[in-house]
């Protein structure tokens, strides 16, 4: 897949950034969850295309609020990455706690976000 660059146009869907001017907000993030399914599958197991995805992780942090996958895109990314040693955990830190500080004590997605630290 890294060959046909099939990544890119997934990476447009997950840059457009349009959830406030949709008419159907639903559907938006249908196609959004639907574009973060590909990513999980495109860099699963594959180091390169990982790297690919490494240097674009503030992009999917945006995202996480809305539950469509980022999450779990930005752990597959993590996975067995060798470049991990260097990479500034700062920021990705400071939102997960930040998201999972907002929820109640008794929400799965504050366990979620505690068990990804």
């Amino acid at each position: 897949m890294r060959n046909l660059r099939a990544h890119e146009i997934a990476l447009i869907i997950v840059r457009q950034k349009n959830l406030d001017e949709t008419e159907n907000s639903h559907a938006y993030l249908r196609v959004l969850e639907k574009a973060y399914i590909f990513l999980i599958k495109f860099v699963r197991n594959n180091r390169e295309n990982q790297l690919i995805l490494l240097e674009k992780i503030d992009e999917f942090l945006t995202d996480v609020e809305f539950g469509v996958h980022a999450f779990e895109l930005i752990s597959e990314i993590l996975k067995n990455n060798e470049k991990l040693t260097s990479f500034n955990m700062l920021p990705l830190t400071k939102k997960v706690c930040q998201i999972a500080d907002e929820q109640s004590i008794e929400a799965p997605k504050k366990a979620t976000l505690v068990s990804f630290l």
